[in-house]
């Protein structure tokens, strides 16, 4: 049951990210501190393969320079986790207002734990991409946050139910 929900979630999501909704620019201009204004898909020369190759490209350089790991405090235990990149989600590599993207991403570590983890990026084209921020969305299928659109159409990170 919790993970249709999560699957439920997900779809909601990445439907509301890939810009269902149109908000004006003054509405983008003027979203609250921790909130995603969704729009439109602006006229760029982004795509989804670009995205993509951003984060990889991201993540190998970072691996590369940290003894082949690619390293993240988790801001839950305060611990370095050591993880190997398993998948970029493609299906929910979305445009979230012009020149912001936001892309789902999978972790694994050695241990056997999984990390969904969010990746935003800004850019106006595939080789000026780069990642503005990183946050760990979810540990071993578990969400520990969820994104809530408000009467003005933003996206507001909120804290899970009983979190």
């Amino acid at each position: 049951m919790n993970k249709s929900i999560s699957a439920v979630f997900c779809i909601l999501l990445f439907l509301g990210l890939a810009g269902i909704g149109n908000n004006s620019d003054a509405q983008s201009k003027s979203a609250p501190a921790g909130s995603v204004a969704v729009k439109a898909a602006p006229a760029t020369v982004v795509t989804q393969n670009d995205l993509a190759r951003a984060i990889e490209g991201y993540i190998q350089r970072d691996s590369e320079l940290k003894g082949g790991s690619f390293l993240l405090i988790d801001p839950k235990t305060r611990k370095p986790l050591q993880l190997k990149l398993d998948h970029v989600h493609t299906e929910r590599l979305s445009v979230v207002s012009d020149n912001l993207y936001f892309a789902c991403v999978d972790f694994k570590t050695a241990a056997g734990s999984t990390y969904d983890v969010d990746f935003f990026l800004k850019g106006t084209k595939g080789a000026d991409l780069a990642v503005t921020e990183i946050m760990v969305h979810k540990e071993n299928g578990k969400e520990r946050y969820t994104w809530m659109q408000d009467e003005n159409g933003f996206w507001k990170k909120a804290a899970k139910s009983g979190s």
